[in-house]
C-alpha cells in the first residue's frame, strides 16, 4: 500500500471573499432566485450564501462584522493619571503603580501595568535585584 503524501491545498483552505461576493448575494437576494441558483451566480458555497442572507436580515449588512475584542480595563481618563504619576516620580515601581490604580477600583495585574507604561511611551526597567528595604520600612 503506497504512502500518501498530503498537500496543504487537498485539505481546503481559507481563501477571504471578495466584497463584491457579499453585495452580489445582497443584491441576488432582492430578486426571486433561490438560494443554490445564488451561490451559483456568485461562485459561493451555499452555507456562506445562507450565512450572508442572515447576517442583512440581522445587521443589514452583507460584509462581514469586525470583532470588537475584549474592552479595555484602563481608559483614556486613568492613562492620564498614570501618566501623571510616573511623571511626578519616574522611579516609582510598577507595584506602587498597581496600588494607585486599584485604589480607583481598577484592579490590573503587574504585566498590565508594565504595558501600559510602555504604551505611553515612558522608557523603564526592571531592577535585576531587589533593593533591601521596602518603601514602609524606610519610613519607619
Amino acid at each position: 500500500m503506497p504512502i500518501q503524501k498530503f498537500r496543504k491545498s487537498s485539505r481546503g483552505s481559507y481563501r477571504p471573499r471578495k466584497e463584491e461576493k457579499y453585495w452580489g448575494v445582497f443584491y441576488l437576494l432582492k430578486t426571486d432566485l433561490t438560494l443554490r441558483e445564488i451561490a451559483a451566480i456568485v461562485e459561493m458555497k451555499l452555507p456562506s450564501v445562507q450565512t450572508v442572507k442572515k447576517r442583512i436580515q440581522v445587521y443589514g449588512n452583507p460584509l462581514p462584522r469586525k470583532s470588537t475584542g475584549a474592552p479595555r480595563k484602563v481608559d483614556e481618563r486613568t492613562e492620564r493619571h498614570l501618566e501623571r504619576i510616573v511623571r511626578e516620580d519616574p522611579f516609582t515601581s510598577y507595584n506602587q503603580l498597581r496600588k494607585a490604580l486599584s485604589s480607583m477600583s481598577i484592579n490590573i495585574c503587574r504585566n498590565m501595568v508594565i504595558d501600559y507604561v510602555k504604551r505611553l511611551d515612558f522608557k523603564s526597567c526592571i531592577s535585576a535585584h531587589k533593593s533591601r528595604l521596602t518603601e514602609e520600612q524606610k519610613k519607619a
